[in-house]
C-alpha cells in the first residue's frame, strides 16, 4: 500500500482515519462495536499496525483498513 495510514482519531461518535496523502476517512463508530464499547481513555491507546491497521493497547482485536473498505 502506498498510501498508509499515518493518524486515528475519535472524535464524538467518529473514528476518523488519517494517510499519507491527507485523506481522512470518517467512519460512525456505531458501526465498530469493539471500538464503542471503549472508554475514551482507551481509545487514546491506539498503535499503528504497518500502516494497514491499527490496534489498542486493552484489546487484543486488530483492525485492518479492509475492514473499512480501504484496499491495502
Amino acid at each position: 500500500m502506498s498510501n498508509k495510514l499515518i493518524n486515528l482519531k475519535f472524535p464524538r461518535g467518529y473514528v476518523e482515519m488519517y494517510f499519507e496523502d491527507g485523506k481522512c476517512l470518517r467512519v460512525p463508530v456505531r458501526l465498530v462495536p469493539e471500538i464503542k464499547r471503549m472508554t475514551e481513555k482507551q481509545r487514546r491507546e491506539w498503535q499503528i499496525l504497518d500502516g494497514v491497521g491499527f490496534t489498542f493497547k486493552s484489546s487484543d482485536t486488530g483492525f485492518h483498513l479492509k475492514q473499512f473498505g480501504v484496499q491495502a
